[in-house]
């Protein structure tokens, strides 16, 4: 089985904790140190205004942040949720 941990990149709301390149790589490579297989994001980084309306939210750019992700680690793969 493989296993993957999902980066926060969706709650800009919580600001550099979550969102920063910092805080992109610091995670990736925990997930590495700690056996998972991938690091995933959402896709979304523009969602639409019924999206929002619905409760939606904004969130980084997906190939920005799995970039920083990659660049952190050697052995973690970066994947995408969904990108449509």
């Amino acid at each position: 089985m493989r296993c993957s941990v999902l980066l926060h990149t969706q709650r800009v709301d919580l600001g550099p904790e979550f969102v920063s390149a910092e805080a992109v790589a610091t995670t990736a490579r925990a997930a590495e140190r700690a056996g998972f297989d991938s690091v995933s994001v959402t896709d979304h980084p523009f969602p639409q205004d019924e999206w929002m309306r619905s409760g939606g939210h904004h969130a980084l750019d997906p190939f920005v942040a799995l970039s920083f992700a990659a660049a952190a680690t050697s052995i973690v793969a970066a994947t995408k949720n969904e990108l449509a």
